[in-house]
Parts: C-alpha cells; sequence; structure tokens
C-alpha cells in the first residue's frame, strides 16, 4: 500500500489539475475576446463577466483570499474528499445560498438539507422576507464538472456508478427498465437567490406539495476492490434468523432531488453555462430570437457525503411483510442505539430503503465523522439486544412483562378503586 502512495497521491491531484486548466482556458478565451474592439456590447459583457469568474475560480482553487472554512480546495479537505485520506474525515462544506440583503449575505444549510430548502425555485425566508432561489452559482470547472450519471437500484437502493451494469453490485437484481433507471445528474452547489414580493396560488401549491427525493447508498472499496462491507445474523432462542445486518464504513450516501412532487416529468430544466433555472416558455422565447445565448439540459440535483451505515433486513415473516410495524422498529431501535450509546438525536439518522424482500432500514451517523456506534451493533453480541431493552424501556414496556405501565397503572386502580377499605393507591414499581 506504502509502495502505491505516491502514484495514488498524484492521481488524486488530477481533478485540481483540470479544473485550474478549464478556469485557465476560460481567462484566456475571455481575455482574447476583450483585447480588440468589440462593438457587441453584449459580448463585450459577457467577456468581462467571464474572465472575473476565471480569476474568482483561480483563486479559489489556490485559496487566495478564503479561509479554510470556506474552501472545498483546502489540502486536507480536498484530499479527504479524493479518497487519498479516506480516514481524515474532514467536514464537506454546507450548501450555501446568497442573499441580497443589504450588502449581502450567506445563510448555510447541511448538505442533505440545502438540496430542499435551496431547491430550485425554493422560497427561503429569511429575516421576514421571502427570497427565491434563482440561479446556482457556477464552481471552478464550470457546472458541466459537476455533472454525473448514475444507475439506481430500485429493489434495494443502491447506486451504480457504471451505468452499463446489468446486475446490482449490492442485491445481485438484473437491472433492466422495471428495476433501475439511469438519471443525468447535477451535484447541487451553492445558489443565489432574489427577492420576492408575491407568489401565485400555482407556486404556493407546488412549494406545498414539495420535492420528489430519494436515497441511495454506495459501499466504499477496500483496496482489492471488493466492497468494505461487515454482516452479522441476528437470531432467536431457536436459533431461527431474525435480522441480517449489513454495516459500510465510510460508504456514500447520496440525496437525489428527482422534481416536484406534482409535475410527471421529473428533473429541473437548467442552463448549464449561466446556472439559471428555466421554464418551457423561456426556451420558446430564447429559440425565437436570432441567437440563442442559453444551453438548456433537464437535470436531476443531488447531493453526497461519506457516512458509517448499517442496513437491517427484517427475515422474521410478519416483520419483513408488514411496512408499519417496520416503521416501528425503526424509530424503537433509533431511541434505544440514542439510550445506550448516549448520543444526541442529531447525530444518528434512519429511513426505510429498498422493496420487497430487500426493504431495509437504513440508519447512519450524521455527524461529520461519525460517532463509532453502528460498528458495535455487528461486533458485540449483546448490543443488539441491550437497545431492544432500552427500546422498550424508551417505549413504557416492562421488558419482563411486556405490558405497558400506562395498562399496568390501569389495572392496578381498576382492582383498587370498588374496595370500600382502599384508602389509597399504591403502584408497584
Amino acid at each position: 500500500m506504502l509502495k502505491r502512495a505516491p502514484d495514488e497521491f498524484n492521481a488524486s491531484l488530477n481533478r485540481w489539475r483540470e479544473l485550474y486548466r478549464s478556469a485557465d482556458r476560460q481567462w484566456q478565451g475571455a481575455n482574447e475576446v476583450l483585447r480588440h474592439p468589440v462593438k457587441d456590447k453584449a459580448q463585450r459583457v459577457k467577456a468581462e463577466i467571464q474572465r472575473r469568474e476565471a480569476e474568482r475560480q483561480k483563486d479559489l482553487l489556490c485559496n487566495l483570499g478564503t479561509t479554510r472554512e470556506e474552501s472545498d480546495f483546502y489540502p486536507y479537505r480536498y484530499l479527504a474528499g479524493e479518497g487519498f485520506l479516506p480516514g481524515y474525515n474532514f467536514p464537506r462544506l454546507p450548501i450555501r445560498a446568497f442573499v441580497p440583503r443589504k450588502d449581502g449575505e450567506f445563510i448555510s444549510r447541511p448538505r442533505f438539507l440545502g438540496i430542499t430548502e435551496f431547491g430550485p425555485k425554493n422560497i427561503v425566508y429569511h429575516e421576514g422576507a421571502k427570497y427565491e432561489a434563482g440561479r446556482l452559482i457556477v464552481p471552478p470547472g464550470g457546472l458541466p464538472s459537476r455533472r454525473v450519471q448514475g444507475k439506481l437500484c430500485k429493489i434495494c437502493g443502491y447506486f451504480q456508478k457504471d451505468v452499463t451494469m446489468d446486475l446490482c453490485e449490492h442485491c445481485n437484481t438484473r437491472l433492466d427498465a422495471t428495476t433501475s433507471e439511469v438519471l443525468p445528474l447535477l451535484e447541487l452547489s451553492n445558489v443565489k437567490t432574489w427577492r420576492r414580493e408575491r407568489i401565485t396560488s400555482d407556486e404556493e401549491e407546488r412549494r406545498r406539495l414539495g420535492y420528489e427525493i430519494t436515497t441511495q447508498f454506495r459501499f466504499a472499496p477496500s483496496p482489492g476492490g471488493q466492497k468494505r462491507i461487515l454482516e452479522a445474523m441476528v437470531q432467536d432462542e431457536n436459533n431461527s434468523p431474525l435480522i441480517r445486518m449489513v454495516y459500510g464504513p465510510t460508504a456514500e450516501l447520496y440525496r437525489i432531488n428527482h422534481g416536484w412532487q406534482n409535475r410527471k416529468e421529473k428533473g429541473f430544466l437548467i442552463d448549464i453555462e449561466e446556472g439559471n433555472w428555466l421554464k418551457e416558455s423561456d426556451i420558446d422565447e430564447e429559440d425565437s430570437g436570432p441567437q440563442s445565448s442559453k444551453h438548456p439540459e433537464i437535470v436531476q440535483l443531488f447531493v453526497r457525503d461519506s457516512h458509517n451505515l448499517l442496513l437491517l433486513y427484517p427475515l422474521e415473516p410478519t416483520l419483513a411483510q408488514n411496512e408499519d410495524l417496520k416503521a416501528s422498529l425503526q424509530y424503537c431501535l433509533q431511541r434505544g442505539i440514542e439510550q445506550v450509546f448516549q448520543i444526541e438525536e442529531s447525530e444518528l439518522a434512519s429511513e426505510r430503503i429498498g422493496s420487497s424482500s430487500n426493504r431495509a432500514i437504513l440508519f447512519w451517523e450524521a455527524s461529520e465523522g461519525g460517532v463509532g456506534v453502528l460498528r458495535r451493533l455487528i461486533e458485540e453480541r449483546d448490543a443488539l439486544s441491550k437497545i431492544a431493552l432500552a427500546a422498550l424501556e424508551r417505549c413504557h414496556f416492562n421488558p419482563e412483562t411486556l405490558w405497558t405501565i400506562s395498562n399496568r397503572i390501569v389495572s392496578e386502580l381498576a382492582m383498587n378503586v370498588y374496595s370500600p377499605m382502599a384508602t389509597s393507591v399504591t403502584i408497584p414499581g
């Protein structure tokens, strides 16, 4: 592994080199236009904007005029993001929205919250005013550098980076039009907003319904290329399987915004060069002009982050087939984990993912760097039983009798309320 370190370090810098070359090409192209008198004012203004943007991108890439908390290219954060420092766990930057208030200010949200709050055309309420997320701030290398394609397995929720895969890397389902979906994805960057005084009833209804959001996961690869996972089986006293557990350290979680829930068409229309969100009417108006400056494309937005995650697959038939029971189990176990390991509610997140026999309860350590509790559920034989007992107590059950405390109180009261000798009621325990 140490022998490969120089080559891997060199390869991890390739993205930075390409981004710098792209910014330099943009600067040279804009400068070439401005070297000679240009009659077209719009062309001159556009070239000036491109040159300033290229200079800003170079400054960001070289950490000039920025702090390490604001830069994706602070060396440790960049190398951790490229996988060269996988154990460093340097926190990823949040998504920021620029609000034109007074001299202008940025408001920040965690990435998994920003994908909805700063989504296209969404309304942001700040300091008593309404602002609309109108465009993306073009990052170094431009928006095309943030585009990827992914194939989603609808059966288990796994994210395939190779869209030519015929079998799911996790559940081995054959990927066809009914079991998978290939998406044109664009990673959400920081956004600019503009102030709105009024919104129409149609806009209000659309925002009330919200976006269609899904979560996908992808396990980190080990040095040999295999998936980096640990598995365990939970059995009852008769050695019958109850739950299969799969733990993935530093796995990738994807949160994808597919579009508005009240629209049949998925995705958002964006000018991929300028970052402006468009409508169909914008394209029709632009096409009627002599020259079109827009580059419209339909994309679906995503954010991603690295977290330790745990998948629980219920195997007991009644539990596996009942979604309400899965929901109860999900939140009971989450509260039990918080109770046993003394962690905050914000440090652990969960949701249900997948379908049919691959329907699972997904837990992940939401705090930066992780808290190291999910691995203990795999490695410690009695960890899950302690969590189950804590969950029962949290739900006000007596673990020995499985009676709820409220039922016990009612029972005790019923036994004593009609007794003529009873002057007081004592509830045991």
